[in-house]
């Protein structure tokens, strides 16, 4: 890419990056998917919000990201390692939605490692819905270890109520 696109994208993405955190919900699903059109050069701007973020700007970012798709991914494999339990588990989201093998592994280390209960929840879900064997194999462990409680937490984190 020249010197004068990759200026124009990263204007444009800028542009978009801040009507996705400025806008209405309806609008910012929009910028969301513009931001997924543009792909790998939208990831590190998007990452940063989610890093700094507020709960809602957050959200946004990671909404976007996971338009990113393939691209987004290691990024939010590194996100994984993070002490910040928010954006881990938003980021666990995004990997659900891109549903990218890749991110297996770190997912079942989220799923063994993570102190809070919804954040395992929500990594064992995300692992269901990629559903590689390891995948299943780890939340089956996990949910034999913890009981029926926790599998109802992990229905519901998959499923909705």
């Amino acid at each position: 890419m020249a010197d004068g696109e990759e200026k124009q994208t990263q204007d444009e993405v800028s542009t978009h990056i801040k009507n996705l955190m400025q806008m209405d919900i309806y609008h910012s699903l929009m910028e969301a998917a513009e931001l997924g059109r543009i792909g790998g050069p939208a990831v590190s701007p998007l990452m940063e919000e989610l890093a700094s973020g507020n709960s809602a700007g957050r959200w946004r970012a990671v909404m976007a990201l996971a338009r990113v798709g393939s691209p987004a991914v290691p990024a939010l494999i590194d996100a994984l390692k993070r002490e910040d339990e928010h954006l881990r588990t938003a980021a666990v989201w995004a990997l659900a939605e891109i549903g990218d093998e890749r991110s297996v592994d770190c997912l079942i280390e989220n799923l063994n490692c993570s102190s809070s209960e919804s954040c395992q929840a929500v990594t064992a879900a995300a692992l269901l819905k990629i559903h590689t064997p390891a995948a299943v194999a780890a939340v089956e462990k996990k949910m034999h270890d913890a009981g029926k409680e926790f599998e109802d937490v992990v229905s519901v984190a998959l499923y909705g109520t």
